[in-house]
């Protein structure tokens, strides 16, 4: 996706955008989530957002106070 980004000009990748964004909704509204999450991640690649990992457990997520605890119940 690289190679691709840099031949975009602005006016391109602007376009290249909105087409991306509909057919995520589109992908969503479908209830095809694998498609529209890949979709999400190209949006993002082009706009240049980083891209969170979820192996991170905050407070009041699910799981977190079986992993502070060092041990799951049985």
């Amino acid at each position: 996706l690289d190679e691709e980004e840099t031949s975009f000009t602005e006016d391109e990748k602007k376009e290249r955008l909105l087409i991306l964004q509909q057919e995520m909704r589109r992908a969503a509204r479908e209830l095809e989530f694998e498609q529209a999450a890949k979709l999400r991640d190209e949006i993002r690649a082009l706009t240049g957002e980083e891209v969170k990992a979820k192996t991170e457990l905050r407070p009041g997520m699910i799981g977190a106070h079986k992993r502070a605890r060092g041990r799951t119940r049985k």
